[in-house]
């Protein structure tokens, strides 16, 4: 028999000192700094296109908030591909797009968050069943709704929305949650399409509170399967510098 696949947050668990660990923990404190005026508050973590990290990214991170004693909320935003609930191995019967069913004990709020076994304090909102008409459904008063509920039953609420090239889903996000994390792939994401992704969320109010390059690599040296993260921070800088 093979050998049974890790989970994408088993290093998160290990004792000993890590360096993916370590730098995710990294990111998590970056964010404390950045969240000085609102420690609370719910943020939304994207990109530029699909498949430069942000779900990895999301799911490694609650871990450790919920390692520090946080009880957390990680909601997959992505109606349209959704993957955090692979990541976790959790059912899609319940989550997201329930609550805009005309059934209330569906539509339920708790009855669509799940715990993840192995983490205490993390919760888990997945995508639930793909629905025909996303961005319909994100942009009605009920998501406003269900997020004032999570922040009143969670200590923080962490967003994996899709990427922002080319469906506006993370832009219907930031009209309630006005924060964001933005990923980027080391060696990857093209420039151009980063700027570009950047400033739709700009222009669409959302306060970038930093920038997270996922599987960098310094020449010469190798950090094991998935690298390890660097973080550049954008919330203490002029406005109008880039």
């Amino acid at each position: 028999k093979g050998k049974k696949k890790e989970a994408e947050y088993a290093t998160m668990l290990k004792e000993g000192n890590y360096l993916m660990a370590e730098n995710v923990r990294n990111v998590r404190t970056m964010l404390d700094f950045a969240l000085s005026d609102n420690h609370n508050a719910p943020i939304l973590i994207s990109s530029s296109l699909q498949g430069e990290g942000k779900s990895h990214l999301s799911s490694n991170l609650l871990v450790a908030m919920a390692q520090a004693g946080k009880k957390v909320l990680l909601v997959d935003g992505d109606l349209r591909r959704a993957r955090v609930h692979r990541v976790f191995k959790l059912s899609t019967e319940k989550g997201l797009s329930n609550i805009w069913d005309a059934d209330p004990k569906k539509a339920d709020y708790a009855a669509n968050v799940q715990p993840v076994k192995d983490v205490p304090n993390l919760f888990v909102m997945t995508s639930g069943q793909r629905p025909p008409n996303p961005a319909e459904l994100l942009n009605t008063p009920k998501l406003a709704d269900f997020l004032q509920w999570a922040q009143k039953n969670f200590d923080q609420v962490v967003i994996d929305c899709p990427a922002i090239l080319p469906v506006s889903d993370t832009l219907l996000w930031g009209k309630y949650v006005p924060r964001a994390v933005f990923v980027i792939k080391y060696g990857q994401t093209n420039a151009k399409l980063a700027q570009v992704a950047l400033d739709k969320l700009q222009k669409a109010g959302i306060k970038i509170l930093g920038a997270v390059i996922g599987h960098y690599r310094p020449k010469g040296l190798s950090y094991g399967k998935y690298g390890y993260y660097k973080t550049y921070s954008y919330y203490n800088e002029d406005k109008d510098k880039k």
